[in-house]
């Protein structure tokens, strides 16, 4: 089994601020408006960087709503963002969709436009503590 890394709510904060600071540049350089997050990893991460980064937090996908900032939790073997980048409309360009994600792992497909830090590990999130007791992993 993959060992785990427990989150808290405290280093999860700081994370948070690192990954505002690097999107915040970016929403420039692409003049991002709108935010989607990846249910359900992404939806905590995506509406801390509405509020942070003034974007309008949005919850499908559609063609009237690009460029937009695509954010999930973690590039884990990068299936999911891969998937996201194949909905796109064709003839949109790959800049008009730009991602964050909180971790990256190298074995992902797909390398995040910006992230917070990378792991090795299986990342358990604040809120997944119930179902990731601390005393069963041991």
């Amino acid at each position: 089994m993959e060992k785990l890394e427990y989150l808290d709510y405290t280093e999860y904060g700081k994370l948070i601020s690192v990954l505002s600071i690097q999107c915040a540049n970016m929403c420039r350089v692409y003049n991002l408006k709108y935010v989607y997050g990846i249910p359900r990893g992404g939806l905590p991460i995506a509406v801390h960087l509405a509020h942070s980064l003034n974007l309008m937090l949005i919850s499908e996908l559609r063609e009237n709503l690009y460029p937009v900032l695509v954010v999930d939790d973690i590039a884990d073997s990068g299936d999911t963002l891969r998937k996201i980048l194949q909905v796109m409309p064709v003839g949109r360009p790959r800049s008009s969709v730009q991602i964050a994600t909180l971790f990256y792992k190298n074995t992902s497909k797909i390398i995040p436009d910006c992230y917070a830090r990378t792991t090795k590990k299986w990342v358990v999130f604040p809120w997944e503590s119930d179902i990731y007791p601390i005393s069963d992993h041991d």
